[in-house]
């Protein structure tokens, strides 16, 4: 059953980086560059940190969005918005910062804990920027991503602080993506009329 869920899971990653890739190349959502770059970071520290702590096939589908938040960021250096903050250098230095607990004590759990938190504060760029153009993210995508997220938390191998908090934390982020998406669009369709 894990590796049929596995399966799924994979299909919905490819699914929601298609989705979200097409809109990007279209030109109708802007991903926020500072945004990629932390999660690219976070997530492949994470990944690492539940394939290590046994994760298992879970582990993978991590490490598998890893791999598609970086295409993502590769295409936020032409696609992207360039609306960068100072607040966003900082998370992307505490990102980088995160793979330094790893290296000293020898346990991913603190490294994990670390771009967890990092990996909330890499929303708020794109929370902010949704907040503010909800028309710039596609629905599709992050939800996809969400379901993806559960899929995940389901099909680990060892249930452990550090192989379930970030698929988790996903899992709650990206739901409030999806709702600032609706939400906001709901408003500012309601201010028109």
């Amino acid at each position: 059953m894990q590796l049929f869920l596995t399966a799924v899971g994979v299909v919905l990653s490819f699914a929601a980086t298609g989705i979200y890739i097409v809109s990007i190349v279209r030109g109708k959502t802007k991903p926020h560059l500072f945004t990629y770059l932390v999660w690219s970071i976070v997530t492949i520290i994470a990944f690492f940190g539940s394939l290590v702590s046994g994760g298992g096939y879970g582990a993978w589908l991590t490490g598998l969005s890893g791999f598609f938040t970086v295409v993502v960021m590769v295409l936020c250096f032409r696609y992207g918005t360039k609306d960068i903050k100072p607040i966003d250098t900082f998370f992307l230095i505490a990102a980088l910062i995160s793979i330094v607990p790893w290296l000293i004590f020898k346990d991913p759990l603190w490294s994990v804990v670390l771009a967890t938190a990092i990996d909330v504060c890499g929303y708020l760029p794109t929370i902010r920027k949704t907040w503010k153009a909800p028309q710039s993210e596609v629905a599709a995508g992050w939800a996809l991503g969400t379901v993806r997220s559960a899929i995940s938390l389901v099909t680990l191998g060892a249930f452990n602080i550090t192989t379930v908090i970030f698929p988790l934390e996903i899992l709650i982020m990206n739901s409030i993506v999806v709702y600032v998406i609706f939400w906001r669009r709901r408003v500012k369709t309601s201010q028109r009329k």
